[in-house]
């Protein structure tokens, strides 16, 4: 009886002895996550991606697997998101486990500042494979998540290191906010199965792991340092505008609305996502971009009659419409998953996605440019904005006055709630650049889908709105402090070369203000701003459009809402409104009164999206719009501007290589431009008028100088040098202008660059 007892007392002994240490880690090791009942995980988890077993393990009774099969030869999977990478391998494919947002915190914890180390175990059955463990925080910019790679052995466990201080050393991580971890296979041999097992945190010293200890020591990656911002400075250069002449003469009262014709019902919403990418330079030369599917330019030199690719001097792709030709110019054979374009007069801006990731795995915002000649469109290299998108986001994309190009976009976090993000370029979008906090705008935070658009206003302002779908009932605004960011800037330029943090982990502080809620509207429609530094925001719910004069928002217009666009070089707006969704009219804004509406298209059916630019040529303004008639087809129209709020044409009638105006006789010569702070005016001709003036005007309309009191002169034939000094004003595109009461005006477009 008294062995019996023993026995039974040595047998709990030996149990309670083991079940002790297969459930706990080295001895001054915290443990995270094992697969253990313990750990509340079973196969339905959905964020493990394996199998779990009990056959295999190095602590505990389970481990996880991740059984390739007999027929995979050196399977190699591919590296995260790029061009040409398949949509399986996109959401961080072949992996052993990931973790993001709320699942991470739950079972891995986000502190893990009093240990030094993370070890995890992994045993690969019966060949070597390749495997790499991704670390993120709440600031890692892919693709500089922090990944160590390790070279697995056949048949025996192994612990893989991944030291943490060496990273936080360099401030490339934080480990007292981790977010997400995965561990990814990257090759393995035939018949392979590959388990995992037993994460824990370790000291720097003191602590031996129970198996073979495998670590990578190869350098960190360095995060990039931001662009020089045109050689140190924050300022862009502006866009010097075309000299080609145009035809802006009065369209005829009854212009026809015009179709490209689809053939195939794949388009299914030719103008999805696409509510600004229509554009012209004059009355007969115009473009358009449409997304689904594919992403594609087309351009037209008569009026919208045909439309060809943009480049004539490389092969266009055959229309699959049957309507001539298009350059396509997102992917071979899918459709655009997400895309935001603005095109201007003589430029598009096309900020796109491929594909959508999951939250753990990211995926790339790129970037195209097509440029006008006056003759021919090109089109411009493929640029990465951002490679930290997950889901799928919708951009959108504008240019300011000063040339800086904005893009913003609704951003999913880590967290698993989306925020407001933004990025700028000073260089024509060949390289980005952020406001501080890696774009985000603190306080945008929310718990479902962002809607943004976003609106330069003045010289080189920038503002966006957006509205939570799924929360909350309102639209919120914010707008971006360039002195802010200098501050910001100059005092990351100002560290300590030998201990600097890098640009995109320098400051959670942002140089966009905190959001505030606009007084009506729960939904945003459009937004657009002036010259004078005003914008106007349109909303639903209850409609209206608002006016921001720069510090308090007020009811422009009541009970309306729609597209929004400015016509060029005046503060004046039109207003694109859809009724009972057949029918589409619009308003007039001369910057004080709108005007009563004009119905200017009836469709037979459902009007799916309309398209307007966001600043319109001077005489009218072009539209676009798909219906469900024929979802396939698109329409086009040129809506005649209202003589009351046309904008001038500043175009001059000839120009040469000089940049000198000729027109009948006489010369208006502007150098240099652009100009800082001293610009010399050269006049020469036959002017037989004595009613000549000189004089400056801003982009606003506004007379700002009076030069007219040096065009004295002794006979008909004049030569003059006329100097304007502008150190009294802003940097900006001024006119100059050379008029004859009337009977003829000679205007040349100039830029201050201070």
């Amino acid at each position: 009886m008294k062995d019996h007892i023993f026995t039974q007392f040595l047998l709990v002994l030996i149990v309670g002895f083991f079940f002790s240490n297969v459930f706990c880690a080295e001895t001054g090791t915290l443990r995270l996550f094992g697969w253990e009942a313990s750990d509340n995980v079973s196969d339905t988890t959905t964020w493990k991606s394996n199998s779990l077993v009990k056959d295999q393990y190095s602590e505990g009774l389970v481990s996880a697997i991740r059984d390739l099969g007999p027929d995979v030869a050196s399977w190699v999977v591919g590296y995260f998101k790029t061009s040409t990478t398949p949509y399986s391998e996109l959401y961080r494919y072949g992996r052993l486990i990931k973790t993001v947002g709320w699942p991470h915190g739950t079972y891995f914890g986000t502190d893990w500042s009093s240990y030094s180390k993370l070890w995890f175990d992994v045993k690969s059955s019966d060949d070597t494979a390749i495997i790499e463990l991704h670390l993120e925080d709440n600031m890692t910019p892919y693709p500089y998540a922090l990944k160590r790679s390790y070279r697995i052995p056949a048949g025996t466990w192994v612990t893989c290191e991944y030291n943490l201080d060496s990273a936080d050393a360099l401030h490339l991580f934080n480990p007292s906010n981790v977010v997400s971890i995965a561990v990814l296979v990257k090759k393995i041999g035939n018949n392979t199965k590959l388990y995992i097992d037993n994460f824990r945190l370790a000291p720097a010293t003191g602590v031996t792991p129970d198996y073979m200890l495998i670590a990578d020591a190869t350098p960190w990656p360095q995060l990039p340092e931001p662009p020089d911002n045109n050689g140190g400075t924050t300022r862009p250069t502006p866009l010097i505008p075309l000299s080609v002449p145009r035809d802006t003469s009065t369209l005829a009262d009854n212009e026809p609305v015009k179709t490209i014709v689809g053939t195939t019902a794949s388009w299914n919403d030719a103008m999805k996502h696409d509510y600004r990418s229509i554009n012209a330079y004059d009355n007969t030369r115009l473009e358009i971009i449409t997304g689904n599917p594919p992403l594609s330019f087309r351009a037209s030199a008569d009026a919208c009659d045909t439309w060809r690719n943009a480049d004539l001097r490389a092969p266009g792709v055959t229309d699959d419409l049957g309507t001539g030709t298009y350059t396509r110019f997102a992917s071979a054979s899918t459709s655009c998953r997400k895309q935001g374009t603005t095109a201007y007069e003589s430029e598009v801006l096309c900020a796109y996605m491929l594909q959508c990731s999951g939250q753990p795995s990211p995926s790339d915002l790129w970037f195209r440019r097509f440029t006008f000649d006056g003759t021919n469109w090109t089109m411009g290299p493929k640029i990465v904005m951002d490679k930290d998108i997950r889901y799928c986001p919708t951009p959108k994309i504008v240019r300011s006055a000063n040339g800086r190009i904005w893009a913003a976009w609704d951003h999913f976090t880590r967290y698993n709630n989306e925020t407001v993000a933004a990025k700028f370029s000073d260089d024509n979008g060949l390289t980005w650049q952020h406001g501080g906090n890696n774009g985000k705008i603190n306080g945008a935070t929310c718990t479902g889908m962002v809607y943004t658009d976003i609106a330069d206003y003045g010289n080189d302002g920038a503002a966006i709105a957006w509205y939570h779908i799924s929360q909350t009932k309102a639209v919120y605004f914010s707008y971006f402090q360039q002195p802010v960011f200098d501050a910001m800037y100059t005092d990351y330029l100002a560290q300590n070369p030998s201990d600097k943090t890098p640009w995109d982990r320098f400051t959670t502080g942002s140089a966009w203000t905190a959001p505030v809620a606009l007084p009506k509207g729960t939904d945003l429609k459009s937004m657009v701003g002036t010259p004078s530094g005003k914008i106007y925001i349109a909303v639903e719910i209850a409609d209206a459009v608002l006016e921001w004069d720069g510090a308090n928002f007020t009811t422009s217009l009541d009970g309306v809402s729609g597209m929004l666009t400015r016509i060029k070089n005046t503060n004046n707006l039109m207003l694109f409104t859809v009724i009972g969704d057949t029918s589409i009219e619009y308003r007039t804004f001369n910057g004080s009164i709108w005007g009563s509406a004009t119905q200017i298209a009836i469709e037979a059916s459902k009007i799916k999206t309309l398209c307007v630019p966001r600043v319109s040529p001077v005489n009218f303004v072009p539209i676009a719009w798909s219906y469900t008639t024929d979802p396939y087809n698109i329409r086009t129209f040129r809506v005649k501007v209202p003589e009351e709020i046309k904008g001038i044409d500043t175009t001059p009638v000839t120009a040469n290589e000089m940049g000198t105006i000729v027109d009948k006789g006489v010369v208006l010569k502007v150098s240099p431009n652009p100009f800082n702070p001293v610009a010399t005016l050269e006049i020469k001709g036959k002017m037989e008028n004595t009613g000549w003036q000189l004089r400056v005007i801003d982009m606003n309309g506004k007379i700002v100088d009076d030069l007219t009191s040096q065009l004295a002169r002794s006979s008909n034939f004049i030569q003059y040098r006329v100097t304007w000094d502008a150190s009294n004003h802003p940097s900006g595109i001024y006119l100059v202008r050379l008029s004859s009461g009337g009977e003829k005006t000679i205007t040349r477009r100039v830029i201050l660059l201070k």
